[in-house]
């Protein structure tokens, strides 16, 4: 990203969020914030965005209390399954294009 105030936000954002449960909680409570704290922790690049929103995350999620701890666990987690069926997509593509099929699936 070539926003170098971003980074900047977020990191004082994450200090601040850090074991403050109030400055945690109006954080969580912003509409859309956690998804898109989410959002840029998925930033490649080598950005430094990336481990900065995964911080402020992280804070707002141990500070919040357990209701931020559920919903960035939930945020993460369905992430974490679209990943998984993306996968077994490509998998199964893959196979289907050398004429294979795939056996023993774990449900």
């Amino acid at each position: 990203m070539k926003r170098p105030g971003i980074s900047l936000a977020l990191q004082l954002l994450g200090a601040l969020a850090t074991d403050h449960t109030p400055t945690a909680s109006i954080l969580a409570s912003l509409p859309g914030l956690l998804p898109l704290l989410h959002q840029l922790e998925g930033v490649a690049g080598g950005s430094r965005v990336a481990p900065l929103a995964e911080s402020l995350l992280e804070a707002v999620a141990v500070a919040g209390g357990d209701d931020v701890a559920e919903a960035v666990g939930q945020l993460r987690g369905a992430t974490r399954a679209a990943m998984s069926a993306l996968a077994a997509r490509k998998r199964e593509a893959l196979l289907a294009s050398l004429g294979l099929i795939q056996v023993g699936l774990r449900g």
